[in-house]
């Protein structure tokens, strides 16, 4: 015997996401034999908690790094440094007018990276606090200043129409 969806139709096992259903990642409300029709993506009910909420590990990617202290694969994301060191690593002072925050992002990003894989390079301690720690991380701070106001002095400027 075939099953009729509430059309009269024959039902091809294909669902529609209605309020307190799941909905893809990609916002699509339907599905065809437990695929997105969107895009593409399988249904998994692990994906979900028992309210129907998608399940959704925003930091995964900082605890994957942490993983990765200690390494030449550590991506910038994870804190690895001293406590003395936190204003020279933690930001570069702030995003200034006309830089997106993804170019600070990326930024501040490639500085930590570049000073963790010094001081692996060196064999310093990561959480070290000695003068050669503050050589290498001043270093790659100015060299990241300076990069970022390359790239404030790179971006486009609203010019303001001459008076008169």
């Amino acid at each position: 015997m075939t099953t009729t969806d509430s059309h009269g139709q024959p039902d091809l096992h294909n669902t529609e996401a209605n309020s307190g259903c799941h909905r893809c990642w990609c916002g699509c409300k339907y599905w065809e034999h437990d695929t997105c029709i969107d895009c593409g993506e399988k249904f998994d009910a692990n994906d979900y908690d028992a309210d129907g909420e998608r399940i959704v590990d925003e930091f995964q990617y900082l605890e994957d790094d942490k993983a990765r202290i200690g390494t030449y694969e550590y991506e910038g994301h994870a804190y690895f440094w001293a406590h003395e060191w936190r204003h020279y690593l933690r930001d570069l002072g702030g995003c200034p007018r006309g830089v997106t925050e993804d170019r600070y992002g990326n930024l501040l990003r490639q500085l930590r990276v570049d000073v963790h894989r010094d001081l692996l390079r060196l064999g310093l301690p990561l959480v070290g606090e000695t003068n050669d720690h503050h050589t290498v991380i001043r270093y790659h701070r100015l060299h990241a200043l300076a990069r970022l106001d390359t790239a404030q002095a790179d971006s486009p400027q609203r010019k303001e129409a001459p008076n008169g």
